[in-house]
């Protein structure tokens, strides 16, 4: 895309919060370099990392790149909230530290909003990686202009989500939330406004750093905590997820304890078709490609 064509799309801003991910990171920048749709900013939040992550990204030569730091970890709450601040595009997107895109994910969702105007934000499908290796697929379900009814879980995934900017200042990440803080903006999102979701896989969803018990002994913990803003309006609706929840948290302690929390791993996932395998391995080589150039010297 030549400057003339970059100039005359919208702009996008993609949120990346950053807590000692020096590795990942690499790849997660170089995904976004990548990509077919040029004209974007990235406004990458420093939450108090003490490893090399700030010197990864401060030898980035690009204006695109803007970067903030907080004096300590404060949690993706405050950090979530920080990005959305400083952003100045018309759509909003989130690519977590450890994680990465494919090189079509902006045009793809772009396009899809521009297409369709009642809808305010739009997910798409994953696939989750160990090692650069796959492992399924999850949330490609395809489904058009929906709003939920209920506070259960939303149909979608956070991290692959591209929202209007129309509608961003109406909501707010809970900053009392450390963690299970983007579920709970989502699940706000997904009561108020009109979504959809694409089956095209567009986010690579990186397992290594998240699985383990106390991240998700955690997480569940918060979700609980977020749920309680609608105890009155959804009484019965309420105790319901709080019971699945602790369901949860009581079977995961069982398999992490059994040491057998792979077939969580395994069950959380579909299997990724031969089709998904190609692409995900045609994709990271793109990406790898970009890192060797943009990191070299690091």
């Amino acid at each position: 895309m030549d400057n003339n064509s970059k100039n005359s799309q919208p702009m996008v801003s993609i949120i990346m919060t950053c807590f000692n991910n020096c590795e990942t990171l690499k790849d997660a920048i170089s995904s976004v370099i990548n990509q077919s749709y040029q004209n974007w900013e990235l406004i990458f939040v420093d939450d108090g990392s003490t490893d090399q992550s700030l010197k990864v990204v401060n030898q980035i030569i690009d204006s695109r790149v803007k970067i903030f730091t907080l004096d300590k970890n404060y949690g993706r709450g405050i950090s979530y909230q920080m990005g959305l601040n400083k952003a100045n595009g018309k759509y909003i997107m989130f690519l977590d530290s450890d994680d990465w895109w494919y090189s079509n994910k902006i045009i793809k969702q772009i396009q899809y909003l521009k297409n369709n105007h009642k809808v305010m934000f739009v997910g798409s499908g994953l696939i989750t990686s160990k090692n650069h290796k796959p492992i399924g697929v999850r949330c490609n379900k395809k489904f058009s202009n929906i709003t939920n009814k209920k506070i259960t879980d939303p149909f979608i995934a956070f991290a692959t989500i591209c929202i209007r900017d129309t509608i961003i200042s109406k909501y707010s990440f809970d900053k009392n939330l450390k963690v299970a803080q983007d579920s709970d903006f989502l699940r706000t999102l997904c009561m108020n406004e009109q979504y959809s979701n694409l089956e095209d896989i567009l986010y690579v969803y990186n397992e290594s750093g998240s699985f383990n018990w106390i991240k998700m002994k955690n997480a569940l913990k918060n979700t609980k905590i977020g749920l309680k803003k609608y105890k009155q309006k959804f009484f019965l609706d309420y105790f319901l997820n709080i019971m699945k929840i602790n369901f949860k948290i009581f079977i995961y302690f069982i398999l992490f304890s059994l040491r057998i929390e792979k077939l969580l791993l395994h069950y959380r996932v579909n299997t990724p078709s031969l089709e998904n395998i190609k692409l995900f391995y045609k994709e990271k080589d793109l990406m790898l490609k970009v890192r060797s150039k943009i990191f070299k010297n690091i």
